[in-house]
Order: C-alpha cells, then structure tokens, then sequence
C-alpha cells in the first residue's frame, strides 16, 4: 500500500512530463530528474523506489540504453530485487521502441549480456523470450554476424534446456526429500561441474551417490587452511576429473588448480615445485577442453593458468597476444575466475595489430 501510493503521488507530481510523447534526448533529461529526485537525502525509500521506477520506465520506453543502465543501477544499489527480471523487462521495451538498423544491432548487443545473466541463473524462459527479440533484432539491423549470433544463441538456449530438465525435476524432488542422494548428485554435479558454483553446490555433493564425489567433497566444504591438506583435496579433484565424463572434467581441473595455488603459496622447495608443475600441466588440460572458437582472434579467459607474472594476461589462441592489466584485480567469476574492473581506470591493454581491426 505505501509504494502503491508513492506511485500515485509521482504520477501527479510529474503528470505533465510523464503524460506526453519525448524524443530519446527528452527521456533521457527525465530519467535522470527523477534519479536525480531520487538521490536527494530524506526521500521516503518507497518514494525512491517509485521514482527509480518511472525513471527505468521512461528511460526504457524512450530506447535511452545509458539511464536504463543508470536506473538499474540505482535500483541494484538500494533494493532487493529480482534484478534479471528487471533487466530483461527494460530490455524488451527498449528493443519495442528500435527503428533505424543500427538502433536493432544496438538491441542485440543490450540483450546478449541479458541473456548470458539467464543461462547463468538457469532462468530458460526468460533467456528463450530475450533470444526471440534478439533475433528478430538482428534480422532487423540487417548485420550477418548480429543474425549469425542471435540464432546460434537461441539454438544453444534451447540446448542448455533440454540439458537443465533432470536437475528441475531433482530440484523439485529435493523440495520433499532433501538427503535424496540421486538428486542431491544431478544438482550437486550442475551447479559445481558445469556451472562452476562451488559454495552452492557442495552441500548437495557431500549427500551425493558416488562415494568419489562425496568424499572429495566433503574434504572441500571444510575449507582448510593446511598447504598438506589443500594439497591432497586437489589430487582428489584431479582424480575425479579423470573418472568423470568429458563435459564435467574442465570445472574439476580448475578445482584442482584453485587448491593447488592456494598450497602452492604456503609451500617452498621442492614441494612448491612439484605443485608449480602440476598446475603447468593442468593449463594446458584446461586450455584443450575449453575448445576455444574456430578463428577465435583473442581469446583471454583470465584464469590462474593464464596470467604471466603479477600485471600480464596471456591471449589463449594461436595469436599469443599479451595484455597489460592496469587497476583490475583478480576475482571469483561466475564461473573460474575473472578480473572485476572499478569502471573508472581500470582495463586491460592489447597493443593494435591488424588481426584485431
């Protein structure tokens, strides 16, 4: 009832501003005056996040990509929300308002990171809408590679569907039945060796069927500290990774490695040695089973295997570029790792060469 009659209350302070027709300028100024007016110390927080609202509202309808941004944002900063969701409905109304061809190719390039958000969340119906719009998007723009992508992508979506049904239906079981083991192994292995997931998905693996699994696991969740300890929990994933089908094996191997360097930091001598070899061979084990794209040009996964030195990221591809980090750290990704950058001097610099025009 409050935010209801928060809503109310800004219809009627800006009725003559949010009642008529704008060009994308004029949507763009409203936004953000009523992101501004949101900001302002004392705003009631349902007063702010109606405005918040209308401004992603106008924004969104207005085909205004950067206060979009802006306004989820600000959302995101203040609220729990369902933020997918709210990213994906802003998508589809900016996607509504698109005329010109370079406005479509402009849509599909809004609505692939939408999509990555969805597979990452397993959210398919959401991810199978954005990819319609996506693609007609693309027909739209009249850009082969937009087209090429946009249904490359609907028919990876519809793939990842079908793969994701089993561990719907264990998730559903798990709802009655938690210690199920069957099902507590077909969610523990897709969200820790397929997503990548770690922190979710051992609970469910340490309850798991396969005993190799579950003690490996077990082993895991306790987090240890011990360099002997980390040691042998690595060997144990490297095991698993040679036992366990193909399409599990890569996020197996990057569990190896992730104990394997915290080890290798307390160690010294040989024992640091024998580690530093181990996770040598584990890069290019990873490297093969991440089946980099035919005619990749630059191919940077971030991972531990690829950086050189503190501050030097290796291109994996047949190029063999090298890329200077400035100000990005290395962090958790959704899945391994990845640099998180501050969006104001950080980046990663690759000198120009023609491959890369």
């Amino acid at each position: 009832p409050e935010l209801q009659a928060a809503r109310q209350q800004i219809q009627r302070l800006f009725v003559s501003d949010l009642g008529k027709q704008r060009e994308p300028q004029e949507s763009a100024a409203l936004a953000d005056k009523l992101i501004d007016e949101a900001s302002k110390s004392g705003v009631q927080p349902s007063v702010r996040y109606a405005l918040l609202e209308s401004a992603l509202n106008v924004a969104s309808k207005g085909g205004t990509v950067a206060s979009v941004s802006r306004a989820i944002n600000e959302i995101d900063g203040a609220f729990v929300v369902d933020l997918v969701q709210l990213k994906c409905d802003a998508a589809q109304q900016v996607a509504e308002v698109a005329q010109e061809a370079w406005e479509y190719k402009t849509v599909v390039e809004l609505l692939e990171p939408v999509i990555a958000e969805c597979l990452a969340e397993d959210r398919f119906d959401l991810a199978s809408s954005l990819a319609e719009t996506a693609t007609g998007a693309a027909r739209k723009s009249k850009d082969s590679f937009a087209i090429t992508r946009s249904v490359a992508q609907s028919r990876e979506i519809k793939t990842f569907s079908v793969k994701y049904e089993p561990v719907q239906a264990a998730l559903d079981l798990l709802a009655n039945d938690p210690d199920d083991p069957a099902a507590n192994e077909t969610v523990g292995q897709h969200v820790c060796l397929v997503k990548g997931r770690w922190t979710e998905g051992l609970p469910y693996l340490v309850k798991c069927n396969t005993s190799m699994l579950r003690e490996v696991a077990a082993r895991d969740i306790r987090t240890p500290t011990n360099p002997d300890t980390q040691t042998e929990i690595g060997n144990g994933w490297l095991n698993t990774a040679t036992q366990i089908e193909q399409s599990l094996r890569l996020q197996a191997l990057l569990r190896a490695e992730y104990w394997y360097r915290l080890a290798a930091a307390q160690q010294s001598g040989l024992k640091k040695v024998s580690l530093e070899s181990n996770i040598t061979e584990l890069g290019k084990d990873i490297g093969e089973l991440a089946e980099l794209p035919s005619g990749a040009v630059m191919v940077m996964t971030f991972e531990p295997s690829t950086l050189k030195r503190q501050g030097y990221v290796l291109d994996v591809s047949q190029h063999g570029y090298v890329g200077v980090v400035h100000n990005a750290v290395l962090a958790d990704g959704i899945v391994g790792k990845c640099f998180a950058f501050n969006g104001e001097d950080s980046y990663i610099e690759v000198a120009s060469t023609p491959w890369l025009s």
